[in-house]
This record gives C-alpha cells, structure tokens and sequence, in this order.
C-alpha cells in the first residue's frame, strides 16, 4: 500500500512542474541588390533551412528581398542574441548573386556534413549548435528573366511565381509549388507534394522528383512531349489525347573507379504525345503523377 501511494505522490509531483516558457523574438529584413549582369544571363542562390522561400518575377531590374526572422529560446536573452547572430550576406561570384546565411559557423576538422537540427549544423567542415529555435521566412521579387537556385530544408515551401529563367528547386519535408512558369526545370522533394503550372507549352528538358508526394503539372493545350515515368507505388494519369508508348529506350552511363569505369545500364519506354521532343521525366517512390492539359 505504501508502494502505490508514492507513486501517485511522485505523479502529483511531477504536474506541478511545468514545462519552462519559451520566449520568442522577431525582426523583419528589407533589402535591395543589384544584378551583376543582365536579368537573362543572372543567377540567384538560396539555401535556407528552416523556413519559406517564396520568389515572384516582376518587370524590374534589382533583386528586393524581405525576410522574416523568428526567434525561440528559453529567455529573452538568449532569443535576442538569435537575432543578432542570424545575419545575412550577398556574394557576387560572375553572373551569380548568392543570399548567404551568414551564421557564427566555427572550423571543424573532417569532410562534409549534413544540416542537422538535433545536434547543431554542420556543413562542408563547418560547425554551429545554437542555443535557440530559429525560422527565417523569405519574400523575394526578382526581374522576371533570371535563372532561380533556391532550397529550404524545414517548415516551409519554395514557391515560384511569374518566372521566365530555369529553376533549380529543392526541397525536404515541405511541397515546390512553381506558378507561370517558362523556363526549364529541375524540381525535387522527399517529403511534400511537387506542383508545375506552365505559362507557355513546355520548351526546356526537366526533371521532377517527389519521394512521398504527388507530382501535378499543367501546360496550355498542345503539350507536345516525351514523358518518362518511374515509380515504386505510384501511377502516372493524363488527359492528353493522343498519347502512345514509344519503343524501349537504352541508356549507358559511365562512372570513373580507381580500377577502371563502371558502366551502368538502364531501359526505358517513353509516353509520346503529339511527337514531341521535349523531355519530361518524372519520379516518385509513393506517389501518382498527374499531366494535364489545360481547357
């Protein structure tokens, strides 16, 4: 009987303390950089981790950019200094413009590494592990001709609007949503859906990839393409008339080793609508694919 009353009593005890509060902090960002070439021939780069990155093309010649920082830490001390450490940079190297997450990283001995949010930050031998929760939310217009790199990595999407220049998009566990769009594109995901929405009919090779969602790209009428489609657990669904499956295709790869090449071999059938020639791939491991055609 006395075993049972204490530990009721250590569960009263436990209720009675609560979890510390957190205290949280934000700022906002503007700030305007000029091209380093002509918008055709520019390039901008972002890699953030966690938060959105949200891109509109517009008919001006500089990159505007707002960024909203968010701050979570024990006190408001600690949150204030998240602020203070969370600073951005621009690096101009050619036709590149690159936002940088100028973080107080520290040199660390070895090879690259991966982001990790659990045990701090670590990338291409550099180090960080913060003392705070950070989210910086981008909100960027950019003339409508550049070509695009940008990524995030947590809590948040990567949406382009109203872009003609290619797109290099990436993603981990949030959807790539790519509105009125031209250009050619290289879209990838693991956990969230991929959305293409296309202004023009497609002229541009691209690639999209999704490991846990759905891929959806619409194009005006006319869609004239080969499509190549590669799945675990997912379809592929259409509404283009006529379609038909092309002849297997062989494909040989080489890949250097330090006894020699090693030569991989892969086949494939294409899905050819309207003899086309532009090429679309698509690949999921546990989603469907669906391209339609506009009304």
């Amino acid at each position: 009987m006395l075993f049972i009353l204490l530990i009721a009593s250590l569960g009263i005890h436990d209720c009675a303390y609560p979890a510390p509060p957190e205290s949280i902090e934000t700022e906002t960002l503007r700030f305007e950089m000029s091209l380093p070439t002509l918008p055709s021939k520019s390039v901008l780069v972002l890699s953030n981790i966690h938060g959105e990155v949200n891109v509109e093309g517009y008919s001006g010649n500089t990159i505007q950019v707002e960024v909203f920082k968010t701050v979570k830490a024990k006190s408001k001390s600690t949150a204030q200094k998240g602020l203070t450490e969370l600073k951005l940079s621009e690096s101009i190297r050619g036709d590149t413009t690159e936002i940088v997450l100028d973080f107080p990283w520290e040199r660390k001995d070895g090879g690259k590494g991966r982001w990790s949010g659990k045990y701090g930050y670590h990338s291409h031998g550099w180090h960080w592990d913060p003392d705070y929760e950070f989210q910086l939310d981008f909100s960027i217009r950019i003339p409508r001709e550049m070509q695009l790199n940008v990524s995030t990595v947590n809590q948040g999407s990567v949406t382009v609007e109203d872009v003609r220049g290619s797109i290099t998009a990436n993603n981990v566990n949030g959807p790539i949503i790519l509105e009125q769009i031209e250009g050619q594109v290289n879209a990838k995901t693991i956990n969230g859906d991929v959305k293409i929405s296309y202004s023009v009919l497609p002229k541009w090779d691209s690639q999209f990839y999704s490991q846990n969602g759905t891929i959806k790209v619409e194009s005006p009428r006319g869609l004239a393409a080969r499509m190549f489609f590669q799945s675990f657990n997912g379809e592929f669904y259409t509404n283009l008339d006529p379609v038909v499956v092309g002849r297997e295709e062989i494909s040989k790869e080489q890949h250097p080793m330090e006894n020699g090449i090693q030569y991989s071999i892969s086949s494939r059938s294409p899905i050819i609508s309207r003899n086309g020639k532009t090429v679309l791939e698509f690949e999921t491991y546990n989603g469907d694919v669906y391209v339609e055609e506009s009304n």
